[in-house]
């Protein structure tokens, strides 16, 4: 049974909607993107467990000679109809309307029925943080370092963000809990369809994650499930190395997923080089943007910020940080 999410995205704009919840994955935050259409509503899957909802103000058509209530009406129809929350929630205001927050909350407080009301609204000002042309984040620590602040309001949505953005990226280094999070996105519905450049000898699809964790890994007599459970840190790092090695393998049917996956091993890189996390946020941030003949003479940014993925590069990307982990550790 797939889990409910604890953060959603609701955008009307398919690249605003990306680059928040891109950012959020990166971070080590999964987030469920719900892109915002006139149809298509009753698909939406009810989200009881959800902790914070960042939603966009103008979900279509947006506003009526100032009159936001429309809008309004809108979240508050989602809420009731499709995500259903059960438990104590936020809502993060992502618009470039983020003084509208006091009203929506007074809106909801009013109208709402059936479902809870938000424990509050957070303003988060879409404008400061994304450039809304191409839905580029411009500094994700930032963005991650409001959104902490703002959801500090509930304290078990601060848990979710009490990492600084900086300080969320060690979550990507080889814990019992950033390998299962890791796992759990590679073992969901795949994006696409298995190719044949896919190499053999890792779980097909429709393996289940509990199932394979309790299998013996012939290279290591052990289970993954023994393996997390150990807390050694030589056997997660093993671990780690082989659910990289299972991301490679599914760049073609997963590539989004294993695109963020690279994205974060590529930071980690740089953070381990790094004698500070000023001097690693500027060093990855220039790299980011150079051209780089692996990119294909792009700059990488490029290809980690574009709506669809250069799948056949990813995997050689992937392959590539596949065998430069060999023999790292000591």
């Amino acid at each position: 049974m797939r889990r409910s999410p604890q953060v959603i995205a609701i955008d009307d704009e398919p690249d605003h909607l990306a680059g928040l919840a891109n950012s959020l994955n990166r971070r080590g935050v999964p987030c469920f993107q719900i892109p915002f259409t006139e149809e298509g509503q009753a698909d939406i899957e009810p989200c009881p467990d959800v902790l914070v909802i960042f939603a966009d103000l103008h979900l279509g058509g947006g506003a009526l000679a100032g009159d936001h209530r429309t809008d309004f009406s809108a979240i508050g129809a989602l809420l009731e109809g499709q995500i259903k929350p059960s438990r104590n929630y936020l809502i993060l205001l992502w618009t470039i309307y983020p003084d509208q927050a006091p009203n929506l909350r007074r809106f909801l407080d009013e109208r709402l029925r059936g479902v809870r009301k938000p424990e509050g609204v957070v303003p988060l000002n879409k404008v400061k943080h994304l450039d809304v042309s191409s839905g580029r984040v411009r500094d994700e620590r930032a963005l991650i370092n409001e959104i902490a602040a703002g959801s500090m309001k509930l304290p078990e949505a601060g848990a979710l963000f009490k990492e600084t953005a900086s300080e969320a990226v060690e979550r990507y280094r080889p814990t019992p809990g950033g390998i299962t999070d890791r796992l759990h996105r590679l073992f969901q519905e795949a994006e696409g369809p298995r190719g044949d450049a896919v190499p053999p000898g890792f779980p097909e699809h429709d393996t289940a994650m509990e199932d394979w964790l309790h299998v013996e890994l012939p290279d290591f007599s052990q289970t993954p499930r023994q393996m997390l459970d150990s807390g050694d840190e030589g056997t997660l790092f093993l671990l780690d190395r082989f659910v990289n090695a299972i991301a490679t393998s599914r760049a073609l049917s997963h590539p989004h997923i294993v695109r963020d996956i690279v994205r974060h091993r590529l930071e980690t890189q740089f953070r381990e080089a790094s004698a500070s996390d000023n001097e690693l946020e500027d060093r990855f941030e220039q790299w980011l943007d150079a051209p780089n003949p692996m990119f294909g003479d792009e700059p990488p940014r490029q290809f980690f910020d574009a709506r669809e993925v250069d799948a056949t590069r990813l995997l050689k990307i992937s392959s590539l940080l596949d065998s430069l982990d060999d023999g790292t550790f000591s």
